[in-house]
């Protein structure tokens, strides 16, 4: 019985729920052969719970490839045209612009007190705090 309803849960799970877990117990288990200070151990599981879409992610991003060009432009401006235009400098720029910029757009996870930037690159935060 408890076997039947194990296999139920895990059989409900997504593919992508699946590799999360699959990726915390990868994890777990090098992060106790390894020995590393708890505190880097806490932001490694920190780093990767926040990364729980990745694989969501680049699922989208192979679907996205295979498209028309036309089709990735016309996608990539709903996803972005909404946030591209609360971006003060941003705001009154063309649909062209727009679908231009959101196919460069690079989506990038920094873990907690982590140093990041470049020159001349524009860094737009979707979750988290900065300082």
């Amino acid at each position: 019985r408890v076997i039947s309803r194990t296999t139920a849960v895990q059989s409900s799970l997504d593919r992508h729920s699946i590799y999360y877990r699959q990726t915390m117990d990868d994890l777990n288990s090098n992060l106790g052969d390894l020995m590393l200070p708890a505190p880097l151990q806490r932001r490694l599981r920190a780093f990767f719970t926040n990364e729980r879409d990745h694989s969501k992610r680049n699922t989208w991003q192979e679907l996205t490839h295979r498209m028309s060009p036309a089709l990735q432009t016309e996608v990539a401006v709903e996803l972005h045209k909404a946030w591209l235009r609360r971006v003060p400098f941003l705001a009154g720029i063309s649909r062209i612009f727009i679908a231009d910029l959101s196919k460069r757009i690079i989506s990038e996870h920094y873990a907690q007190k982590e140093i990041f930037g470049s020159n001349f690159r524009l860094y737009v935060m979707n979750r988290g705090l900065a300082s």
